[in-house]
């Protein structure tokens, strides 16, 4: 659930997936979400956010030393 600063309103994001840190420090969404069954759901979700939590801690040590590059104009990529 994603909410507003204000709290004024709310999106269930759910439906979409989850979010997959890729090595490179992007983030992409999974394309056949809606087609997966409810347990490759659940195996899917475990495994993205184990392989998300090391990603994200590399991503992080690689902002902190300045040698993350910054894209404001790049896409989230949507595939997998």
């Amino acid at each position: 659930m994603l909410h507003t600063a204000d709290g004024a309103c709310s999106v269930a994001l759910d439906e979409l997936g989850p979010v997959v840190v890729n090595a490179d420090c992007t983030v992409r969404r999974i394309t056949n979400w809606d087609a997966k069954l409810p347990h490759e759901k659940v195996s899917t979700q475990r495994v993205v956010a184990a392989r998300n939590a090391g990603r994200l801690e590399k991503c992080r040590a690689l902002e902190a030393a300045g040698l993350l590059p910054v894209d404001t104009e790049a896409p989230i990529r949507d595939e997998l």
